[in-house]
């Protein structure tokens, strides 16, 4: 990184300092290429996917599950009205 010294010209006058600030294409130029990597994700992204999708579908098949209680409870306390009512 360059320091500020190399960023701002500073000129003393007396005591005091005033600087003046340049144009940041000036100051900013590149000197060297600057290298990245490239991380595959794909194998997480697809694990976390899968992991996502059965752990829904074990949250469907509990809905599925009460839910089919619940109706057949239902259902026979509609019965046992029936059932009173002859």
């Amino acid at each position: 990184m360059e320091s500020i010294k190399t960023q701002f010209r500073g000129t003393r006058s007396l005591s005091k300092v005033s600087w003046k600030f340049l144009p940041i294409s000036k100051i900013n130029k590149p000197k060297k290429t600057e290298q990245f990597i490239i991380v595959d994700c794909s194998k997480l992204k697809n694990s976390l996917t899968e992991y996502g999708n059965e752990f829904m579908q074990t949250i469907y098949q509990h809905l599925i599950k009460e839910s089919k209680t619940e109706l057949n409870s239902l259902l026979q306390e509609f019965t046992d009205i029936i059932d009173e009512l002859k």
